[in-house]
């Protein structure tokens, strides 16, 4: 029986955020091939708008212009990329995605066997800047709903706010009763986006309030709202409450 392998190829890009200024509108980015054969890609622009959750959508643009747009790097060598906006932005930050997607190789010199390579897309956020900016972020909305807490992260800027994570503490009057924490991201300028924490049932006995803080890259954001141990419990989990009786 033939060897079985897969594997990714290895290589870095750097920078991974694109920034862009009106007074500089390009910028160079470098691909490393890393790995022991050819690596080969092609590139493409799409603008970035962000979903109520923060999902991202992405329509295929010409603002964004990148050289080159197709290409091969040698073993362990480098290739330049050149990013740039036609247009600057005016007053609110202008978003994008720069995908970077590896081809399949012409030809790859392997030992015996069968191999399964993994291709890689990177997508990467460019940031056309306007002349003068800034994020204002702000918890817009907090909601309790089916066992789980949204809340909803705003920002009224002309940038892009980055919330690192978010923070969540169950009170019961002065007593802590949990301490949640989830990963944030991206709002971009003029946006909203909802983060959600899925509440532990088990830890909600006397539960009264819950505090939230969103850590952002320049501040914290603070909010509460007055909760109870029933918010807690999801549809599913009152189903299952119920089966058991």
């Amino acid at each position: 029986m033939m060897p079985l392998r897969a594997g990714a190829a290895d290589f870095a890009v750097s920078p991974v955020i694109i920034k862009l200024h009106p007074k500089s509108r390009s910028e160079l980015i470098t691909l490393l091939n890393k790995d022991n054969q050819p690596l080969r890609f092609q590139l493409s622009a799409f603008s970035w708008t962000q979903g109520p959750d923060g999902q991202m959508v992405q329509t295929p643009t010409d603002d964004v212009i990148f050289f080159p747009q197709l290409f091969e790097v040698p073993a362990h060598e480098a290739q330049k990329i050149r990013v740039g906006i036609m247009t600057p932005a005016a007053e609110v930050e202008k978003t994008y995605r720069l995908t970077i997607r590896q081809l399949k190789p012409f030809a790859r010199k392997t030992n015996a066997g069968i191999e399964i390579m993994v291709l890689v897309n990177l997508s990467l956020p460019i940031f056309g800047e306007p002349a003068t900016g800034a994020a204002v972020g702000r918890i817009d909305a907090l909601k309790i709903d089916d066992g789980t807490l949204t809340v909803a992260v705003g920002n009224a800027g002309n940038e892009h706010l980055q919330a690192a994570s978010i923070a969540v503490e169950g009170l019961g009057g002065a007593q802590t009763l949990f301490k949640l924490k989830s990963n944030g991201g991206y709002v971009l300028a003029q946006n909203s986006r909802n983060f959600r924490l899925e509440l532990p049932a088990d830890k909600c006995h006397g539960l009264t309030r819950l505090k939230v803080s969103v850590n952002t890259v320049s501040t914290v954001l603070r909010s509460e709202v007055a909760a109870n141990p029933t918010l807690c419990i999801s549809a599913k989990g009152r189903w299952f409450a119920r089966a058991s009786h």
